[in-house]
């Protein structure tokens, strides 16, 4: 009878141990304007809406190299070779535990553009604007 004791002391410091330890959080941050230029002043639309996930696992609390938030960045940034800005870009991160082990997704979603400085065109010669 001892050892029937025994396993049922493990299981219930188990699962208190999960119970502890289980979890999940979530986060949310909307950005109007990111942009690798810091001379902005227009954009140029290059594709609207572009959405990417990435996920990753972690054991014991070790992160892998890159987090899922810079994956999908990464991956969104790449989806145009003239991509230099980013328009009303969202984050979601979710991230669940459970005890030793936890997975974590990024989605981002935000129109790509390339970010153009302002170009003054000056007015045809008929066209005179008076001020008062």
């Amino acid at each position: 009878m001892k050892s029937g004791g025994t396993r049922g002391q493990a299981t219930g410091v188990l699962f208190l141990v999960l119970f502890v330890a289980t979890g999940c959080s979530r986060w949310e941050g909307q950005f109007p304007f990111v942009s690798s230029d810091t001379a902005t002043i227009g954009t140029k639309m290059l594709r609207r809406g572009m959405m990417f996930t990435s996920c990753a696992f972690h054991v014991l609390g070790d992160r892998t190299p890159s987090s899922p938030v810079e994956d999908a960045l990464d991956r969104l940034w790449g989806s145009d070779p003239e991509a230099n800005g980013l328009v009303n870009l969202r984050i979601e991160v979710a991230e669940v535990s459970l005890g030793v082990i936890s997975r974590s997704c990024a989605t981002v979603v935000a129109d790509v553009v390339r970010a153009t400085s302002l170009a003054l065109v000056p007015a045809p010669e008929n066209q005179h604007h008076n001020h008062p």
